[in-house]
């Protein structure tokens, strides 16, 4: 690691950045695998969760309309906006941290998991805009 130098910032072409994008993701391919999968494998799990319910409903739905369990459409349509709330205001703040570790990186500090999110804690609001 103290052999890394970031690249010089001058102007590159197409393949220069795509190369340098390669092998500063290679190298920390871990640490920014950590940052992304705090976020993603809890909600991964709630979705799955969500799908199982979802399908064991479907399985129990009575063939007569009057008897819909309006109570069970209720909770799971309240789970699924919990979902969507969840992807709206968890997904910029994984994107942020990456983004913070990355260009860390490219510059030559160090990055941590700890240390990405932090950064971004207090400007999280600004994130999905």
């Amino acid at each position: 690691m103290s052999d890394y130098r970031p690249p010089a910032l001058v102007p590159m072409n197409i393949a220069d950045i795509i190369d340098a994008a390669v092998r500063l993701y290679r190298r920390n391919f871990g640490a920014f695998l950590s940052i992304i999968a705090i976020v993603y494998v809890p909600m991964a799990v709630f979705q799955v969760l969500l799908a199982y319910s979802m399908g064991k409903m479907a399985q129990s739905m009575p063939e007569n309309p009057q008897q819909l369990p309006w109570e069970h459409l209720a909770s799971m349509g309240v789970a699924y906006m919990g979902l969507i709330l969840v992807n709206v205001l968890a997904v910029p703040i994984a994107q942020g941290a990456l983004s913070v570790a990355v260009s860390r990186r490219f510059l030559g500090y160090p990055a941590t998991v700890a240390d990405a999110y932090g950064t971004i804690g207090t400007r999280w609001g600004a994130l999905p805009s």
